[in-house]
């Protein structure tokens, strides 16, 4: 049996998505109220047919309707802002996983509300600096952990942590050439390339936190042959 590649299993999920959109959006048209025609509450049945039945109908009809576009745009909006922030991948700090010029949605929701986990590619402006570009890097080290690269190896709370594009010894240790414990709120990002990648190893950038982050990448959007979920 031929295996679905990354592209078709993306557009699975999108499908998926909007699908569930569907059903809650018919789930809410089915239970907005109801009245059968003719027969409105505050109506006398020897008034149906008249004026002021008519305008109560179309009163009705009016409220409903605006009721069902805010749900629409309300949901929209949500799944926008939260689920389908943009951002464009710069250089080639995040090969294999990405490649210059690469365009994710990001997850704006899962920095705001929640914390980021290791293993999460995250989107920040250095030091919160919005002037600058938005920077893609992976979470290592996360609030607590002790972040060192010794020998060219990563360790994370004295364990060997390999990233995705790491080929050989890193050759820059950085600011964490000593262990470096991170305290309430700093993370440790680096790239999936390292030899390639300015990170948290860089005094322009360090630690970062969560109010510098915009949002979790979650799916790549282009090019197509690649798109699908990170």
């Amino acid at each position: 049996m031929a295996q679905k590649n990354k592209g078709d299993k993306g557009k699975e999920i999108l499908s998926a998505i909007l699908s569930y959109i569907w059903a809650f959006l018919s789930f809410v048209k089915e239970h907005l109220p109801k009245f059968p025609k003719g027969e409105h509450r505050g109506e006398k049945p020897g008034n149906r047919g008249s004026k002021s039945g008519k305008g109560g109908r179309d009163v009705r009809n009016i409220i409903t309707w605006t009721v069902q576009v805010v749900v629409v745009v309300g949901i929209a909006w949500t799944l926008a802002f939260c689920f389908c922030q943009r951002a464009v991948m710069t250089g080639s700090a995040m090969e294999p996983t990405l490649e210059d010029g690469d365009k994710v949605l990001l997850n704006m929701l899962s920095v705001k509300v929640g914390s980021p986990n290791r293993g999460d590619m995250i989107a920040f402006y250095p030091n919160g600096n919005t002037q600058s570009h938005i920077y893609l890097r992976r979470v290592v080290g996360i609030p607590g952990d002790t972040v060192q690269i010794k020998d060219g190896v990563l360790y994370v709370n004295d364990e060997k942590v390999d990233l995705a594009g790491e080929d050989g010894s890193i050759q820059s240790a950085g600011l964490v050439e000593e262990k470096l414990t991170l305290e309430k709120g700093e993370y440790f990002v680096m790239g999936d390339s390292p030899q390639s990648s300015e990170d948290s190893r860089s005094n322009n950038i360090g630690t970062v936190t969560q109010s510098d982050m915009v949002g979790k990448a979650w799916f790549i959007l282009s090019p197509n042959s690649r798109s699908g979920p990170i």
